[in-house]
């Protein structure tokens, strides 16, 4: 894709180039290096104030992704690289979501929304909160209970199987994350036997 825009780039009437390709934002700044939250974004076309992120995924993925939306975690992720993009100077007036099935035909699905600040926020809200319990606790993180991690859920559309952490029915979290239980759905089928 990267190739695809270089090829494509033009020049805005004010000679700026319509997109910025593979770009490192920073979502949000902080004399700790360590501290700093930056991403990638994909693409930005300054034309229509887009940001685009680009997603390889299966056919029955895509099809999830169509029927029901990106769900939290990549919305999220849209709308924090548009935060990064507003920091960095640009006017973002939609995020959008390229779904690529990476195998089969080329299929394509685009999910889309405008811009909203707050998601963002929101999103580091959520982040401050978990680093905020961490650091107001003496314990060393193999001594934290499952009380203690109650208190900071998962998303209710958490992709928890994707997370290094995740260990289905663990009680130790020194161990691993159960992931969320509220949501968790009997399985069926072939999904059963690689979750």
């Amino acid at each position: 894709m990267e190739e695809a825009f270089e090829r494509r780039q033009t020049a805005l009437p004010d000679g700026r180039p319509r997109y910025k390709i593979e770009e490192r934002v920073t979502v949000h700044a902080s004399p700790i290096e360590a501290a700093v939250i930056a991403g990638s974004t994909d693409l930005f076309d300054r034309a229509t104030g887009t940001v685009w992120d680009w997603k390889l995924v299966g056919h029955s993925t895509q099809d999830d992704y169509r029927r029901k939306g990106p769900g939290p975690q990549y919305r999220i992720q849209a709308h924090l690289y548009g935060l990064g993009q507003e920091n960095a100077g640009e006017t973002v007036n939609r995020v959008a979501i390229c779904f690529v099935a990476r195998y089969h035909e080329l299929r394509v699905h685009v999910w889309t929304e405008p811009y909203n600040r707050q998601v963002a926020l929101d999103g580091l809200a959520r982040l401050d909160h978990i680093k905020q319990r961490i650091a107001s606790s003496e314990a060393a993180l193999s001594d934290y209970g499952p009380d203690w991690w109650s208190q900071i859920p998962t998303d209710e559309l958490a992709k928890c199987r994707f997370c290094e952490w995740f260990k289905p029915g663990s009680t130790d979290p020194s161990v691993g994350c159960p992931g969320n239980q509220q949501s968790a759905a009997p399985r069926h089928g072939f999904e059963s036997l690689i979750a």
